[in-house]
Order: structure tokens, then sequence, then C-alpha cells
């Protein structure tokens, strides 16, 4: 039986997932294998050529700085057709997909079906999983970008004895 947690591929599994920070966060599905997680549900992301199929995955974690949205993509030029999902939930036991993307619109110096989900609502300090695969099982190296984007600060703001409630 295979070694279920770590096959030496760091972010093979849910379970030996990479920290990803706001930026470029590299990777490559090369060498790694199914994370025996199961399929995505492609039902997120119709028409986008998802296209799981027991795909090699990279798994990365982040926990927003605060509240917000968060955008991601894989746009590499150097990289390959990829296929993104995305959770939420306190480990990898307690998963709920909430995104998914196979194909995104083309952007330039982008490859060819490079994937994309934009304004997923976040949570300040919640933990969210981001399953990087491929079409059809295809494979190779590319950079998973995160954009975050903060509410609006609400409340009173005070300077001295002068409050302003935003």
């Amino acid at each position: 039986a295979r070694d279920m947690l770590f096959n030496g591929i760091l972010g093979d599994n849910c379970q030996t997932a990479m920290f990803a920070t706001v930026g470029g966060n590299s990777f490559t599905t090369v060498g790694a294998l199914d994370s025996e997680f199961g399929e995505p549900d492609d039902s997120m992301c119709e028409d986008t050529y998802l296209d799981w199929e027991n795909s090699p995955d990279i798994w990365f974690s982040w926990q927003p700085p605060s509240s917000g949205t968060v955008s991601i993509n894989t746009c590499d030029t150097d990289s390959y057709d990829t296929s993104l999902v995305a959770y939420e939930g306190l480990d990898c036991s307690s998963l709920v997909q909430v995104a998914c993307n196979g194909d995104a619109e083309t952007e330039d110096d982008c490859q060819n079906y490079s994937s994309a989900i934009d304004d997923i609502p976040v949570t300040a300090l919640s933990t969210y999983y981001f399953r990087v695969g491929g079409w059809q099982g295809a494979t190779g190296p590319g950079t998973l970008w995160i954009e975050h984007s903060p509410a609006p600060a609400t409340g009173a703001c005070c300077l001295g004895t002068t409050c302003l409630d935003a």
C-alpha cells in the first residue's frame, strides 16, 4: 500500500497541503498522485472543462488575514491545462467545496486553458484549501496566484476624543 500521507511531493494530498501566501505560489504536479479525495463537484463550474478524471493534484491551504474576497488563478505561460477547486473547512475531513474552474477566459501572458476563480467570500482566520489538478489528468509545473481583497472596515474610528462611525 502506498503511503497515504506523503509520497515525497509536498502538497500531494490535503493532509500535506502547502501553506499559500498572497502572490505567486509555485508548484508541480509532475510525480504527484491522485490524492484520492474524490472527484470535485463540477456542477459548480459547468461548461468550463474541469474534467478531473482522477487527476494528479497538489493542495494548498490559506488563511486570510481579514474578511473580504479572494481570487485565485493558475496564469503562467510555462504551465499546462489546469483545473482548480476551492474548499473551506476546519481540516481535511470537513471540507466543503465552494468553487471550481476548468478553463478561464484566455488572457495575455497566460497559458492556454489556465484556471481562475474570482471573488470567493472569505472570513478572517478561516482556512481555505485550493486543489490544482489538470484537464483529463494533465500534469506540469505552474503557479497558483492568490489575490486577497479585504472587506471595507466598519465600526467606529476614534482619534483622541473625536470618533466617526463608518
